[in-house]
């Protein structure tokens, strides 16, 4: 495993934002994304910030694209690294540069372009570090810093614990990588874009009801889910749902690894689990039980996806373009 977290912020609006982030402060979805598709988080006077957990550790990789509309002389929170318990790791904000706690940057930040930000953090009281990249060039390299004594847990994107934002940041494509695993745990080469995949076709199984006519992919296969309009359902134990997805576009030199998401709701107070999975040739990959909320929900929530596989489960190494678009995803009731 390295690949840790990833969100594309494609797959939702802002309404549905606290489906995956439920502590979200006020943030809010716009549009186009880099190269001018997708979408991208605002964290700003207007919107707020989200936080998600990661698994306590002392070392990561952090990433996400980065615009900015409007630059004053006021500094805004861009990234607060923190511990499990949100005591405060290292804060980074940002005008026309970077300050951090640890120590800052020369002005690289112009408005209305996108950037990426790479960051490298180590936890030690001793022997911490601090690394920033934009567009792949250093900005900040700091060694031998008290990082604290508590492991990282937590990130807050935007305005966090700090004061009123005078920015108004887009942000996009963010990823996490532990340094654990063969790939993937390092600075990555090249930009990352975090791309979803929707159903187009149905697959193996197709134990569940469509809503409408026989066809199940087309029942959720929507950027952002549409609800009670389209949609899937069953209710016997061990019925199954999947269906094969949209190829990857281009020719990406690496696939860091991929998340299997769904959103559901039950109709009624009795408990009701259901598990995602994926199908890998021969193979499925499969989550632990999550329970079903009455309000629709995220299978990955404040940063916990339910299923993220950094490796294919059929080859036991790396995903390849041509085995990921041939995978299958679905749901399966288990209670």
């Amino acid at each position: 495993m390295a690949l840790e977290y990833a969100d594309s912020f494609d797959t939702y609006t802002t309404a549905e934002i606290v489906r995956r982030y439920p502590t979200s402060a006020a943030a809010a979805i716009g549009s186009p994304g880099p190269s001018g598709s997708g979408q991208f988080m605002v964290a700003g006077p207007s919107s707020g910030s989200f936080t998600f957990n990661i698994t306590a550790r002392d070392e990561y990789y952090i990433g996400f694209d980065l615009l900015n509309t409007t630059v004053t002389a006021s500094a805004s929170n861009l990234i607060t690294i923190q511990t499990a318990a949100g005591a405060t790791i290292c804060l980074i904000t940002h005008d026309t540069a970077l300050q951090t706690t640890f120590g800052n940057s020369s002005a690289i930040f112009a408005n209305n372009v996108w950037y990426q930000v790479q960051i490298h953090i180590v936890r030690s009281p001793t022997v911490g570090l601090l690394t920033v990249k934009v567009d792949g060039v250093t900005v900040i390299n700091l060694a031998g810093l008290n990082t604290g004594a508590a492991s990282i847990g937590k990130i807050v994107i935007g305005l966090g614990v700090s004061t009123f934002s005078q920015i108004l940041s887009q942000i996009a494509n963010l990823w996490v990588f532990n340094t654990l695993g063969s790939h993937s745990n390092g600075f990555p080469t090249g930009r990352i874009k975090v791309q979803p995949l929707l159903p187009a076709a149905d697959g193996t199984y197709q134990s569940w009801t469509p809503n409408s006519g026989v066809s199940h992919f087309s029942r959720v296969n929507e950027a952002q889910a549409d609800d009670d309009t389209t949609y899937n359902s069953t209710i016997a134990s061990g019925n199954k749902d999947s269906y094969t997805i949209g190829a990857l576009p281009g020719t990406p030199a690496q696939i860091h690894g991929i998340l299997v998401t769904a959103i559901t709701r039950k109709t009624d107070v009795n408990s009701k689990n259901y598990q995602v999975f994926s199908k890998s040739g021969a193979t499925e990959a499969t989550s632990a039980d999550i329970g079903v909320p009455l309000t629709y929900g995220s299978s990955t929530v404040n940063g916990a996806a339910a299923l993220l596989l950094a490796d294919d489960p059929n080859t036991s190494a790396q995903w390849t373009q041509a085995n990921l678009n041939a995978i299958e995803i679905g749901v399966k009731v288990t209670l």
